[in-house]
């Protein structure tokens, strides 16, 4: 099973966030702070770091610039996302620190998915052999894929 570490802090309810990701079939282990999730990250070695902009201590660019010095990106996915940054300089800035990639917030669970089979390779198998459970998690994997470059070709016009 992949393992995501979720960097976020207390609000908009993350735990709600893990439950949804984990009932995808994904393993989560939660942090408050950027700090705690580098101080273990060779421990675990997590398949993807999900992480909010707006963190106590040190903010998600931050960190993930941070990550970047001794995990490059073809070994460690990272994904920045933001409720309150919703201008395009902070797209920019977290693809600049090192993210592949950036969402606003809420996000559908279905779109959050796709975004992370997407980094990771596969659908929460960590070797990357396992394939949706029914057409239904196929199509909706595909929609998800769909709507991603949709934003993407917005985004880069």
């Amino acid at each position: 099973m992949k393992m995501i570490f979720l960097i976020h802090d207390h609000q908009d309810n993350p735990w709600h966030r893990k439950q949804q990701i984990e009932s995808s079939g994904f393993r989560v282990e939660m942090f408050t702070r950027g700090e705690d999730a580098i101080a273990v990250l060779d421990d675990y070695k997590p398949d993807l770091l999900l992480m909010d902009v707006l963190l106590d201590g040190p903010n998600g660019f931050e960190v993930c610039r941070k990550i970047r010095e001794t995990h490059g990106a073809d070994k460690l996915p990272i994904i920045l996302c933001s409720t309150i940054y919703r201008d395009i300089r902070f797209q920019t800035e977290a693809h600049m620190a090192g993210a592949q990639d950036y969402f606003l917030r809420p996000i559908e669970i279905s779109e959050l998915v796709a975004k992370m089979i997407r980094h990771t390779g596969s659908f929460g198998q960590k070797n990357g052999t396992a394939t949706p459970s029914s057409s239904a998690d196929s199509a909706s994997q595909r929609n998800g894929k769909a709507e991603e470059t949709e934003l993407e070709a917005s985004l880069s016009s």
